[in-house]
């Protein structure tokens, strides 16, 4: 846990994700360095960390899990009725589900396959196909490469 946040005052989280000068080692990251570390500091961090986890919207383990914001915006402006005179329906997020992994289990080769977006509506295939791609993985657990290698595959 010292070198994680002697790595994260130091900006190397972020600089690991191609974000400059964000976060530099200063005069309030003494916590974290090896001479001051010891397990009386360690206890009082884990319990402040655990104090914080309880009230924060998300698990401190992230997983990429992404939603739809478009069709909830869209869908708060423009009222049902003009939305279904017009012939617009938004395709839920299972049936999407559904249609890629039954498309991918018709494939010969699953672990390589390409997929186009029929580019319509809020991108609910789109989301599903980069779910499928990025898996069930924690995102904070992959390493950089792991990271170029999704988003490759993504594109």
């Amino acid at each position: 846990m010292q070198a994680f946040f002697e790595k994260m005052e130091d900006g190397y989280s972020y600089r690991s994700s191609n974000i400059q000068n964000f976060l530099e080692g200063d005069f309030f990251s003494w916590y974290s360095d090896i001479d001051q570390w010891n397990e009386k500091l360690w206890k009082s961090i884990m319990g402040i960390v655990k104090c914080i986890d309880q009230y924060s919207a998300f698990s401190l383990n992230i997983y990429y899990d992404p939603i739809d914001i478009f069709k909830d915006l869209y869908m708060g402006i423009i009222p049902i009725s003009i939305r279904h005179s017009m012939g617009e329906y938004f395709t839920p997020k299972w049936v999407a589900s559904s249609v890629i992994d039954n498309s991918i289990d018709m494939l010969n080769n699953k672990e390589n396959w390409k997929a186009i977006d029929p580019c319509c509506g809020s991108g609910i295939f789109l989301i599903e196909l980069i779910k499928k791609i990025v898996g069930k993985k924690s995102i904070q657990q992959l390493s950089y490469n792991q990271k170029e290698k999704i988003k490759k595959d993504i594109l």
